[in-house]
């Protein structure tokens, strides 16, 4: 590996661990919740960037391309793992948070597909989670 592909590397992982900061402070100030950074996902595949929501396992991107449909198979592999909702958390720059959920039928059960996910504000979002806690 290059020194150019190292610094690339070392700072696309320190611009996610801020993302994953950045959210954990606004799940705290909008929600009362505590989550932290999973330290584990850089240990082992398949667990989320932030400790559990709730029942939601949350991937934490921050990119300037949209891969949410790949990000989007990321969760639902770790969500399966943990027995819990995946959810893809992405900040695009100088437009804000949003998230990618599944859509839950009348039933209350929920699809793995990506055809069927909802991709919702962090208000709605916070609506969400308060009423899933």
């Amino acid at each position: 590996m290059t020194k150019d592909a190292s610094a690339r590397g070392r700072s696309n992982r320190n611009r996610g661990a801020a993302a994953e900061r950045e959210l954990a402070r606004w799940i705290k100030d909008e929600l009362g919740v505590e989550v932290s950074r999973n330290l584990k996902q850089y240990q082992r595949s398949q667990e989320g960037d932030l400790t559990p929501l709730g029942p939601f396992l949350l991937e934490v991107k921050f990119h300037a391309r949209l891969n949410v449909r790949d990000w989007w198979k990321q969760a639902v592999v770790s969500a399966k793992a943990c027995g819990l909702i995946p959810v893809v958390a992405y900040k695009v720059a100088r437009k804000g948070w949003r998230f990618v959920l599944p859509h839950t039928s009348a039933q209350g059960e929920w699809s793995h597909d990506f055809e069927f996910t909802v991709d919702v504000g962090p208000a709605c979002f916070a609506m969400i989670v308060r009423e899933a806690l």
